[in-house]
C-alpha cells in the first residue's frame, strides 16, 4: 500500500506517511481514512503527512480537486503539516491539494519530521510529543 494513516497521539495527531509513486486515488483513500480517525476523536486533531519517501505523485491539480471534495471534513483539522521533501512541484501540489480537501486549514510545509513535531510543540504545548 503507498500510503500509511494512523494516531500518532491518540485523537490529537494523526500522522500519514505516502510510499513510492502515488496516485490519485491513493491521495483520496488516505484522505478518507484519515477523516475517518478525525471524525472520531472528540475535539479538533492535527495531521503530519510525511512525503520522504515518495517518487513520483500527481501533477493534475483538477483531477485532484474533483477527487479530494467528497473527502473535505472542514473543522475537524486544526493543522495540517507535511514534511520530508524539498521538491518544489510536491510541495506547491500539497499545499493546493489542502486547499481543495479542507476548509479553512492551517497549513505548512517543512523539511524534516523532527520540524513537523517541533511546531506542533509550539503551537500546542498541550501534546505530548
Amino acid at each position: 500500500m503507498p500510503y500509511q494513516v494512523g494516531w500518532l497521539v491518540e485523537d490529537r495527531v494523526i500522522e500519514e506517511k505516502f510510499i513510492g509513486n502515488i496516485t490519485v486515488d491513493d491521495i483520496a483513500n488516505a484522505a478518507q481514512a484519515g477523516n475517518a480517525l478525525a471524525a472520531s476523536a472528540p475535539g479538533m486533531v492535527h495531521l503530519l503527512a510525511d512525503a520522504s519517501d515518495v517518487k513520483t505523485f500527481p501533477i493534475d491539480l483538477r483531477l485532484i480537486q474533483t477527487t479530494m471534495q467528497p473527502h473535505s471534513l472542514a473543522g475537524k483539522f486544526s493543522w495540517v503539516i507535511v514534511y520530508g521533501t524539498r521538491n518544489p512541484m510536491l510541495r506547491f501540489v500539497a499545499q493546493v491539494s489542502a486547499q481543495f480537501s479542507l476548509v479553512q486549514i492551517r497549513f505548512r510545509v517543512v523539511d524534516h519530521r523532527e520540524h513537523a513535531l517541533q511546531m506542533l510543540r509550539d503551537l500546542d504545548p498541550s501534546l505530548n510529543l
